[in-house]
């Protein structure tokens, strides 16, 4: 069997003196055939070009999280059992909000329930600076895997985030950011809440594509 620079070459390697003779006898028809190749090469690598390029716009128009809200609710439901997100009171930019059991804090969400742009965790603090609820933790662990495989850096991160909120002993908010999995997540702090809450606020980075 021809290679294939032979089968290109109008198969050289089979016989060099008719090969000769067909190129150098070349008719008109050939050089139709020819540039209608050419042509269908370049139409299908233009194709290509800008199939790729709508493909890399759409996914870089929107920021969102590509996470479900039925992926954050079966996240947070491996604590104490389901939870159900319903629409939050008086809002109405569709964002959805879940109690969780024992008082262990409030899940908020917004966006699509297909891929959400924005999800808040509420967690309470007691006057000793730990949580107020026990279930507190195993929800912040929850919810910290919905979006990142990492948990147990970022769980360590915001709690040093808390420890260093409470040690500035001031009235006023302690906000930090970090990025994690092409994740903005903001930790705020706030002592003159009732009881006082620590907030994780996770949102898209806006600087890597969708997964």
């Amino acid at each position: 069997m021809p290679s294939a620079f032979s089968r290109c070459t109008g198969g050289q390697a089979a016989s060099g003196t008719q090969s000769v003779r067909e190129v150098g006898g070349s008719t008109s028809g050939d050089a139709f055939h020819k540039g209608c190749y050419c042509r269908r090469v370049f139409l299908f690598l233009l194709l290509s070009l800008l199939s790729f390029t709508v493909s890399s716009f759409a996914q870089f128009a929107s920021s969102y999280l590509n996470v479900t809200l039925s992926e954050l609710q079966a996240g947070l439901s491996k604590v104490s059992g389901p939870v159900t997100f319903t629409p939050r009171p008086g809002n109405s930019q569709g964002t959805q909000e879940v109690r969780l059991p024992e008082s262990a804090g409030t899940v908020q969400a917004a966006g699509s329930p297909g891929n959400l742009s924005v999800v808040v965790l509420w967690l309470p603090v007691a006057a000793t600076g730990k949580f107020a609820s026990t279930k507190s933790r195993p929800y912040l662990v929850a919810f910290v895997e919905v979006f990142t495989r990492e948990s147990d850096p970022v769980v360590l991160w915001i709690e040093q985030v808390l420890e260093r909120a409470l040690a500035e002993k001031g009235n006023t908010p302690h906000l930090e950011s970090q990025l994690f999995d092409e994740r903005q997540l903001k930790v705020t702090y706030v002592p003159t809440l009732s009881p006082p809450m620590l907030s994780m606020t996770v949102e898209d980075s806006g600087q890597g594509a969708p997964r």
